[in-house]
């Protein structure tokens, strides 16, 4: 059962990508509603001790940001009920409700994750940390700051182990990395061109100081605002230091705009 559903929950999301954005929230509705029926059967029918269970886990929390990132930038249909993957069928009132309530769903997704990563009989310390990590990255994003700085100190905590050469150590929270929720793990490069881009990071994962590095003479004005609006839209973990964060110069690979893009921003 719990596969099945999985092919149709990477089918829908499949198709909320690669439809505009005026026709795309039914696939975001129908990914709700197989999200709950898989949430149903992991609560039935899966130990925390089962290996799938931290892979679904991170997929129900990755149907909530989904909804929650297409409620801020498209706003709420008025007519349209919703589903929660972990509570019964309610009527958003506004998109910052609906927007908190995704929230709390996912936050509870996760921390189921990351007791069934601890569970496991075959996990690593690494794991753990990075399943505590994610948590704070949710916090973070939400606009939680003190509970994403208690989780990520948490799992700094937990590098400390034994297992834990100080170079991983070191390496783990050395560099900000992008905030997401993806269906499906990166293991490549996409063959798209990108842009090489300088910024400053805050303390808080925010975007300062945007910079292209030499711009191609084809990239047009409109290009370079998509290139800012994007990055000023995403959220970084920050770099830590002995547990602390640290505002960091970094560079990125961005991109480069798609004129449909441009022009949709």
């Amino acid at each position: 059962m719990l596969p099945v559903l999985d092919q149709l929950l990477t089918w829908q999301t499949d198709r909320y990508q690669d439809t505009p954005a005026k026709g795309n929230f039914d696939h975001v509705v129908a990914a709700e509603v197989i999200a709950l029926r898989i949430a149903k059967v992991v609560d039935s029918s899966i130990s925390m001790k089962d290996p799938e269970a931290p892979y679904y886990f991170r997929k129900l929390a990755a149907v909530q940001y989904l909804i929650a990132n297409h409620i801020k930038r498209h706003g709420l249909p008025t007519d349209t009920g919703f589903e929660f993957t972990t509570g019964n069928s309610v009527k958003a009132a506004s998109p910052s409700a609906a927007t908190h309530t995704y929230y709390r769903r996912g936050k509870a997704a996760l921390l189921s994750r990351v007791d069934s990563i601890i569970q496991q009989s075959d996990t690593d310390v690494l794991k753990q940390a990075s399943a505590i990590a994610e948590l704070a990255d949710w916090y973070l994003i939400f606009g939680q700051k003190q509970q994403a700085a208690s989780a990520y100190q948490i799992a700094f905590d937990t590098l400390k182990s034994d297992e834990v050469s100080d170079q991983m150590r070191n390496d783990f929270f050395a560099l900000p990395k992008k905030i997401d929720f993806p269906f499906v793990e990166s293991n490549g490069t996409v063959n798209q061109d990108t842009l090489e881009v300088s910024l400053w990071i805050t303390e808080t994962g925010r975007t300062r100081d945007i910079e292209i590095i030499n711009p191609p003479d084809s990239l047009t004005t409109e290009d370079t605002k998509t290139v800012r609006s994007g990055l000023l839209k995403t959220r970084f973990r920050p770099r830590f230091i002995e547990g602390s964060p640290q505002a960091i110069a970094h560079t990125v690979s961005f991109p480069l705009p798609r004129r449909d893009e441009a022009e949709n921003s």
